[in-house]
């Protein structure tokens, strides 16, 4: 991704979080410590009027952040079933 501003630690509420590929997944909330205490996971809402979902999201999961969007190097498919 040419431009792209590559890591996690770039990663903050409002942002769109999309997969590997481009497709939007949801809008971080905000970006928290994992329970764990390795990492940070972003809090992300997806869905729309009364079929919100909340996905928490390992930073490290993020190639690039370009233009305000957070993309993955998962499918939106296994990033909602590791939740």
């Amino acid at each position: 991704m040419a431009g792209s501003l590559s890591r996690s630690r770039l990663v903050e509420a409002g942002m769109d979080v999309r997969d590997v590929d481009g497709i939007k997944l949801g809008t971080v909330t905000q970006v928290i410590a994992s329970p764990t205490g390795k990492g940070e996971l972003a809090e992300v809402k997806t869905g729309s009027w009364g079929r919100n979902r909340i996905l928490y999201i390992p930073t490290n999961l993020v190639q690039a952040v370009v233009e305000g969007s957070a993309f993955l190097w998962q499918t939106r498919r296994a990033v909602e079933r590791a939740n």
